[in-house]
């Protein structure tokens, strides 16, 4: 018995195995800022706590578990590079963006910053969560990233030659 795309598309929407531990990773480091803000900044009274800096180390590991969730979603198409890819989708290629900057893959990483007018001196990581969530609440980036796989999915899927 053969599937139709239809049957292979509607499995593929219904069955994610890598969300769940995205969003438990994700909940986990939602708390930690949490926490950095109500019990590390709140006795902060002399002011020696930097937020952004404090909050970059959280927000690094939340951009490596998103690139970890977009790259095993789905594959990049053979012949096609990989960064113009997925900047198909604006913060799907931030993301990437940034977890290559974080794992130094750029030779000259302020030029691919700029093209998110972000600035290395400037806390690109803290300013790129604010942008993919302006409340910088890193459990909303996940809708993005869950809009995107169904986006990708029905693309896949669209023109599948199946016998």
């Amino acid at each position: 018995m053969d599937l139709t795309i239809d049957q292979i598309r509607n499995a593929a929407l219904h069955f994610d195995q890598n969300i769940t531990r995205l969003q438990i990773i994700i909940k986990g480091l939602n708390n930690a800022t949490k926490h950095l803000l109500n019990e590390e900044f709140s006795i902060d009274w002399w002011g020696t706590l930097d937020q952004k800096y404090e909050y970059e180390s959280i927000y690094r590991l939340a951009i490596l578990s998103y690139e970890k969730y977009i790259r095993s979603t789905i594959e990049v198409p053979s012949g096609e590079e990989e960064l113009t890819f997925y900047k198909s989708e604006y913060n799907v290629g931030l993301i990437i963006t940034l977890a290559k900057y974080i794992t130094s893959a750029f030779d000259n990483p302020q030029e691919i910053l700029d093209a998110y007018h972000l600035k290395i001196d400037d806390y690109p990581i803290y300013n790129g969560i604010i942008i993919l969530n302006k409340d910088r609440n890193l459990e909303e980036i996940i809708h993005t990233l869950e809009k995107w796989r169904v986006k990708m999915i029905y693309l896949k899927y669209t023109d599948l030659n199946i016998t």
